[in-house]
């Protein structure tokens, strides 16, 4: 039931999280500065393994969160993981609510710099990622990953800058794209975005399997708007 309001956190290598000891429910974190959050360093030709277990602007390991209004940036060089990232904990579920890894809203929010994802939700279900602007990321500006279902990304805003050079995390493959549903992400909506590809990178709204068994299910792409600068 916390809120967090009005902060402004620099160069740490997590802004505000709330803890991944439980399933804590109902957090609100609003009209927050979270300024060049601090990654693994070895900067954008990094192949190091290193940098998945820190690294995010907003981390909400639990339920039924709220986030918006803040303004979240990677410092350059760093190879930071997440801007804004939410991750249902089941083996948590019921302590404290009854809506386990269920209910969240990322909104209004500005993402930018070379983090390795913009905004990221993760085996939950009900997120609506919509509203925002995301800038810079080099694996996936906003995506839904692992087995999310029910849930929206739409009207979001992107700016897509990568290009080869910008390589951080190439130790997992991941497969680049400004938008992703990854795993097996089922009955969701991937609507009304914009994106805007700037520089020599290809871009793409990638819907992608773990392997080919393990593929995502009646998942709707629709309405998207990509700008190409010349």
């Amino acid at each position: 039931e916390g809120t967090v309001s009005g902060c402004t956190i620099q160069q740490f290598q997590n802004g505000i999280a709330v803890s991944a000891d439980g399933e804590w429910a109902r957090f609100k974190i609003v009209d927050n500065r979270i300024i060049d959050i601090v990654g693994v360093g070895g900067g954008p030709a990094s192949a190091s393994t290193d940098g998945e277990d820190r690294g995010d602007g907003i981390v909400v390991w639990g339920a039924q969160a709220t986030i918006t209004g803040n303004v979240v940036s990677c410092k350059s060089g760093s190879d930071a993981r997440i801007g804004i990232h939410c991750e249902g904990l089941p083996g948590f579920a019921g302590t404290p609510g009854n809506y386990s890894s269920a209910q969240y809203t990322i909104s209004d929010n500005i993402v930018y710099g070379q983090f390795r994802r913009g905004i990221s939700v993760e085996d939950v279900s009900e997120a609506a990622v919509t509203g925002n602007t995301v800038a810079d990321s080099t694996w996936w500006a906003v995506s839904l990953a692992a087995a999310c279902r029910a849930s929206h990304l739409t009207g979001n805003t992107i700016l897509w800058t990568r290009t080869a050079a910008d390589n951080q995390g190439s130790a997992f493959t991941p497969q680049r794209a400004p938008i992703m549903a990854y795993g097996t992400t089922h009955d969701s909506v991937i609507a009304g975005n914009t994106i805007r590809i700037a520089g020599a990178a290809a871009a793409a709204i990638i819907v992608q399997g773990v392997d080919g068994s393990n593929r995502g299910t009646d998942t709707i792409v629709s309405g998207n708007t990509w700008y190409v600068e010349s």
